[in-house]
């Protein structure tokens, strides 16, 4: 008997997944763009992965069984938990993250230096939040997936048996 997602499953998983390939998929086409010399080798990862993330969150959209996995016991379903609240708070940190770059610049404006470091803190403080995001996002991808995985092995393996 399978496992239905729930909405707020799907977005985090979208969220995560497009927080994961679009900023470093993005950012290696523009600098290829700009005048990379080796254009061709330098594109096909980027892209690759750029387009793989794309089609994955439109299958989500589309496909209301894209998230569906089979129940499991034991190690699985305890892979399948961590996975489950990793993504959650992944796409929640991510969004926090998102939120919080207004607030952050305004707390050293008030105290300016004058050389500047105030805005090199706040952005190495949000590049360390969304870098949290991501992995903790990722691992929740690898742990939500591969329980999606061992489910369904275990399911063709007690319908092989029953053959």
């Amino acid at each position: 008997m399978p496992i239905y997602a729930s909405t707020p499953l799907k977005l985090s998983y979208m969220l995560v997944l497009l927080m994961a390939t679009l900023p470093w998929g993005i950012g290696q086409l523009s600098s290829a763009l700009l005048g990379d010399a080796q254009l061709a080798l330098s594109l096909i990862v980027p892209v690759g992965l750029l387009v793989l993330g794309l089609y994955r969150v439109f299958t989500v959209l589309n496909n209301p069984y894209a998230l569906c996995s089979y129940k499991v016991r034991g190690g699985p379903l305890l892979l399948r938990k961590v996975g489950v609240v990793a993504l959650h708070a992944g796409a929640l940190i991510g969004v926090l993250d998102l939120l919080i770059v207004p607030y952050v610049l305004p707390l050293f404006i008030s105290d300016q230096s004058g050389i500047g470091v105030e805005y090199f803190i706040s952005g190495l403080a949000l590049l360390i939040f969304q870098l949290l995001a991501t992995f903790i996002g990722a691992l929740g991808l690898v742990c939500f997936e591969w329980s999606r995985l061992i489910g369904l092995e275990q399911y063709a393996r007690v319908r092989k048996r029953k053959l």
